[in-house]
């Protein structure tokens, strides 16, 4: 079994939709089933790190019901780890925090235990270590008081625009967010954790060679 991350789906969301460039909701959600069944098999694990869906656009029109449609088609055992607009509209609690997300298709939640503060979680997987899992990094947790360790590896969402994420280059994100962006449209795929985990060790390493440590 491998394990993956991803986050920002997105589905449903008219608005998103024609930023990446789809004619269609309908047409989006293929293009993440293709790509998610390229790589994730049945038996594999994938952490969604929030935002399955969008505002009140995917509490009407059968946003449920469609919700459910994809979400089932995608392989592996996936776990949602919540993001802002799983649980909350511009400060309002959203029906979507009560949705059965287990009859959606995900067979572990990690709830937000603050109204506005997005959830996090630490996980130990062999071979990799401990990872941190918030769909916020970790600079904005610590903008909002909430301190991650700095050289613990982190993977967070949020970010609709790509992120920089290359290891060899002095100006990625990875520094300033203080982790590894798994965002759908920056990394347009689930990324096995193993894969995140060497991005941020080499990461690290450059940053070690160039202060001469």
């Amino acid at each position: 079994m491998k394990i993956y991350a991803t986050s920002d789906l997105h589905l449903c969301d008219e608005n998103v939709c024609r930023r990446r460039g789809y004619v269609s909701c309908d047409e989006m959600h293929e293009k993440i089933i293709e790509s998610w069944n390229g790589v994730v098999k049945e038996h594999d694990m994938v952490f969604v790190l929030g935002d399955i869906c969008h505002s009140t656009r995917a509490d009407s029109d059968g946003g449920l019901s469609r919700t459910r449609d994809v979400i089932r088609k995608l392989n592996g055992y996936k776990v949602l780890v919540m993001g802002n607009h799983d649980f909350n509209d511009c400060g309002k609690p959203s029906e979507r925090r009560d949705w059965p997300w287990g009859e959606i298709g995900f067979y572990r939640i990690v709830l937000n235990t603050h109204p506005y503060i997005c959830p996090a979680v630490i996980e130990f997987f062999p071979g990799i270590g401990e990872v941190h899992m918030s769909h916020e990094s970790p600079k904005r947790l610590k903008d909002r008081g909430f301190q991650v360790p700095r050289n613990l590896f982190s993977i967070y969402g949020h970010y609709h625009t790509c992120q920089n994420m290359d290891p060899d280059d002095d100006n990625n994100n990875m520094e300033e967010e203080g982790g590894v962006c798994v965002s759908w449209d920056t990394q347009k795929r689930p990324v096995e954790m193993k894969e995140l985990k060497e991005s941020w060790d080499k990461n690290l390493r450059r940053k070690e060679s160039k202060s001469g440590k």
